[in-house]
């Protein structure tokens, strides 16, 4: 690096860059670092340091020496020695605070960075390396005051609105999030917007007429139909129908147990699959799908005409949208009418607002006949359940219920952050009140979880003594990798969902895993998913209506040690029958064929 503004002055009347020679002396073994003799230019600059022991520039770039040779307790040293001289160097604090974060003093980097900040120094090399070491310390929550500090005095410092969005993000406080992410003006309001209404899905006070007019407020504003749409030719063709698929979730994504069975399981002999990937990354799920495909294009960089235009060459029968309002997602394709019959799976579980969308999969449990439309779509309800679950076979071994080894019941919730909200609070206090001695084990996707002393793991713990429960009983942590996060529930006995965004993939590897589940049922598409996949489960008794009956469920069946062993052992038996891929992948295959031949009459 190349050092430095000159100092002012310093204590003794020390020059802080020394005489012409010592100067010269320096930049030479600047020099000799930058040119790969570092060893040379350490020997000059501690020669320096000895005989002008005040010349705070000499021990900085010292500093900077051992700093990239990894030595960081001897490079913070050296910082610490320039600050003394010259306390107003920002850019010697900055490296001082990485320094010490990178030795594992995190707290005492933090310190430094709080320093900098408190004397208004908040430059972008300042903010990024305090946010870091707020991450990697896991105390990404314990920064928020200061960047509310910061923008106190700075309301449209962008980098401070991007850091302080991420934080609320990270922490499932999605509107708190937005308002920063449109401040910071890195995404266009297209985008924000977007992102509200996937966190609205996890709000409690939303209902499904809101839903469906703010998703479809959003489809009209961001989105245009031609003013005349081409015609679509509806004469039924002969041979095999032509299926498109259109996403973004082509990836390792947790969508995958869900939308891969709608292709891999149709037959060949009466149905061709054209695949349409519009997310730039690839991966080797991208390959599996494309093997199941006739053609497979990657869309990412094309426009909804071309996009358009290439689905009418392939002359497709129907087409199917399995993004919803996720990253990546092309819903204004479906307004050209490019296929004569459509349908979305609702992986992202709600309407999509597109009326030019013909149909949307759900099922009688999610959409009781006669019950009030939640979608500008046409519900389309498959016989056996819109939830299929493509269980991995290499899947940890099922345990015995831990309750037998701990002598109390131990409830587990594994999910996104966007899915806790003072409701779910209240749900997992009233399980815990209800099964005495009980413990939890909560995870979500933030490292702040892992530090027992971080301000988001003291305020959950807090929520639970709010509630009657002590703070002592709940346990922490971040989300893990997929196997480890599979094996987290051989610690569990019964698994507690979230309202309204209940658990998919969560819930479906908890009955993988042996583990039932209790779910709170609600009005949205998205609060009665789990309620759906119990019922096909055969247990319909884990369902509750009202908070208080949740809690009563789960106390009732905590108190169950014999249910929870014959859960244990037929769990994952019963959803390979009960949430059988094959049978849904040729339900969904009928539903192609009977709606294009409707279109065709």
């Amino acid at each position: 690096m190349t050092r430095k503004r000159p100092g002012g002055g310093a204590a003794g009347h020390t020059p802080l860059h020394g005489n012409g020679a010592t100067e010269a002396q320096r930049l030479l073994a600047l020099h000799l670092s930058q040119a790969g003799n570092p060893d040379e230019s350490k020997q000059i600059l501690r020669r320096l340091a000895r005989q002008y022991p005040n010349l705070p520039l000499v021990r900085a770039d010292l500093g900077v020496c051992l700093f990239r040779e990894g030595q960081w307790a001897a490079a913070a040293r050296e910082f610490h020695h320039a600050l003394r001289v010259d306390p107003d160097d920002w850019e010697t604090a900055v490296y001082l605070g990485n320094a010490l974060r990178l030795s594992g003093k995190t707290n005492a980097a933090l310190k430094v960075f709080r320093r900098l900040i408190d004397t208004g120094c908040t430059k972008p090399l300042v903010l990024e390396s305090f946010y870091r070491a707020a991450l990697e310390g896991g105390d990404l929550e314990g920064i928020l005051p200061d960047v509310r500090r910061i923008l106190q005095r700075n309301p449209r410092l962008s980098l401070a609105h991007g850091i302080a969005g991420e934080i609320h993000f990270e922490h499932g406080r999605g509107d708190a999030g937005c308002d920063h992410l449109r401040q910071e003006g890195r995404l266009n309001q297209s985008a924000v917007d977007s992102i509200r209404i996937y966190y609205m899905l996890g709000n409690p006070s939303s209902s499904a007429p809101q839903e469906k007019r703010v998703i479809s407020r959003w489809v009209e504003r961001y989105t245009t139909a031609p003013q005349q749409p081409p015609a679509v030719a509806t004469r039924l063709r002969r041979g095999r129908l032509r299926a498109g698929y259109l996403t973004g979730e082509f990836t390792r994504v947790p969508a995958w147990y869900f939308i891969f069975p709608m292709i891999r399981y149709h037959n060949p002999a009466a149905v061709s699959v054209y695949g349409y990937h519009s997310r730039k990354r690839t991966d080797d799920r991208t390959q599996e799908f494309a093997s199941y495909c006739t053609a497979f294009q990657h869309v990412a960089a094309w426009s909804d005409d071309q996009i358009a235009d290439r689905i009418r060459r392939d002359k497709i029968d129907v087409l199917v949208d399995l993004s919803g309002h996720f990253d990546d997602q092309r819903l204004a394709v479906f307004r050209h009418h490019p296929a004569p019959v459509s349908f979305t799976y609702p992986n992202h579980p709600s309407t999509t607002g597109v009326r030019e969308i013909d149909y949307i999969f759900t099922d009688r449990w999610i959409d009781p006949p006669g019950s009030p439309s939640k979608y500008v779509e046409q519900p389309w309800r498959l016989e056996s359940g819109c939830v299929p679950f493509l269980g991995l076979e290499s899947a940890p071994a099922v345990s015995e219920p831990p309750v037998l080894r701990n002598g109390y019941i131990t409830f587990g919730m594994l999910q996104k952050s966007l899915k806790l909200n003072d409701v779910v609070w209240d749900l997992a206090a009233g399980a815990m009140r209800a099964a005495p001695r009980s413990r939890l084990i909560l995870r979500y996707n933030c490292a702040d979880l892992d530090n027992p002393r971080s301000a988001a793991s003291q305020r959950i713990r807090g929520e639970f003594r709010k509630r009657g429960v002590a703070g002592s009983r709940i346990f922490l942590g971040s989300l893990l990798p997929r196997a480890e996060y599979l094996a987290q529930r051989r610690e569990f006995d019964i698994a507690l969902d979230t309202f309204p965004y209940n658990g998919q993939t969560t819930t479906c590897d908890s009955f993988w895993m042996g583990v039932p589940t209790v779910t709170l049922s609600g009005e949205t598409h998205v609060s009665r998913v789990g309620g759906s996949l119990l019922a096909r489960m055969g247990m319909q008794e884990w369902v509750a209506t009202s908070v208080e009956e949740y809690a009563a469920i789960a106390g009732r069946e905590a108190a169950n040690i014999p249910q929870l062993i014959r859960l244990r052992a037929t769990l994952r038996n019963t959803a390979r029958r009960a949430l059988n891929p094959a049978r849904f992948g040729r339900e969904v295959e009928q539903a192609f064929l009977t709606a294009r031949r409707q279109v065709g009459s």
